[in-house]
């Protein structure tokens, strides 16, 4: 039963986190260089609406915020690298070494709010963060009251 609830967990904190991360990413695809701080704002908040949708459409399960909400910060540092590697922009990870302290790195939380600071994304991180907090106390009394 443990077992079965984190590894949904952990299933959701992937999808949680594609859902944020890769419209950035794709963004950053299309158009390399030259996309709006306002469509990077914007793009990770619509692949969350389109996540909630779809989880509506396909059944009733409780969405599992506080797990989306820790996908969106383990992959966030690893997604803006990508994006920005995408985009032309120096990795950094070509030294002797680097890589290392890339994966160190991204294992702090608090990098992705340094990464999303210096793309210009801190909007949508910080909102989203306030916005799932929220989400996942609602989801928590709601079980208490059921």
């Amino acid at each position: 039963m443990v077992r079965q609830r984190w590894r949904h967990g952990i299933l959701w904190c992937l999808i949680g986190g594609a859902a944020f991360w890769l419209p950035m990413v794709a963004l950053y695809c299309a158009f390399r260089d030259r996309v709006s701080v306002v469509a990077l704002n914007l793009a990770p908040l619509a692949g969350l609406a389109m996540l909630d949708v779809i989880r509506r459409v396909r059944d009733n399960e409780a969405q599992k915020w506080g797990w989306i909400l820790a996908g969106i910060y383990v992959m966030g540092p690893a997604s803006m690298q990508i994006a920005g590697m995408v985009a032309g922009f120096s990795s950094g990870t070509d030294q002797s070494g680097s890589w290392l302290w890339f994966i160190l790195l991204c294992l702090l939380p608090s990098a992705t709010f340094w990464f999303a600071t210096l793309n210009g994304m801190i909007v949508s991180v910080l909102l989203t963060t306030l916005l799932l907090i929220i989400l996942a106390g609602l989801e928590k009394d709601r079980r208490v009251r059921d």
